[in-house]
């Protein structure tokens, strides 16, 4: 589950799940 340390990876079963993604991008940038 390294997906929040990792780059957007190409899980998109993960993707699907973590939708919230949103504080990813916020955080990497």
């Amino acid at each position: 589950r390294a997906s929040i340390n990792r780059p957007p990876t190409p899980d998109a079963d993960e993707d699907r799940e973590q939708k919230p993604t949103l504080q990813e991008v916020i955080h990497i940038k």
